[in-house]
């Protein structure tokens, strides 16, 4: 996420090492509403206090954005934040190529509590062949 102008942003973030347990801190904070609706955690409804995270020894860090800065996360890591007034911020996802097992650990994650569609397609580059994959309307490369 990169900042142009305006008011700062908080982040939040909790990184990988502590990606397991906030999701088990959520599941305990709304029990009910994860039997209604399973993949909770991956849909942008879902914020703890970053007190009560870390009160459970769950790694948070925070940031606060302005112009010029550069916001960058990792997977799995989570991360939330909001904006102190106006701003003008843009944000791009990608991924490197490292990142691709972890995109393949979300995929099967995702199957498990949602329905997954999808579809592929082969591409490549001067070094690499891939395998573009959608899922649920997020593309994912595949090698």
């Amino acid at each position: 996420n990169y900042h142009h102008t305006g008011a700062p942003t908080t982040w939040y973030g909790i990184p990988a090492s502590g990606a397991r347990r906030f999701e088990m801190l959520l599941h305990d904070c709304a029990p009910t509403r994860f039997k209604e609706d399973p993949d909770l955690v991956h849909q942008l409804v879902a914020m703890l206090s970053p007190a009560l995270i870390m009160s459970k020894n769950i790694p948070v860090v925070h940031a606060l954005q302005t112009p010029g800065d550069l916001i960058v996360t990792f997977p799995p890591a989570y991360h939330a934040g909001f904006s102190h007034g106006w701003n003008c911020a843009e944000a791009c996802n990608f991924a490197l190529l490292d990142w691709v097992p972890a995109g393949r650990a979300a995929v099967e994650r995702y199957s498990k509590v949602r329905d997954v569609w999808g579809r592929s397609i082969e591409v490549e580059n001067h070094t690499h062949r891939a395998t573009l994959l959608w899922v649920g309307g997020y593309r994912i490369c595949r090698l």
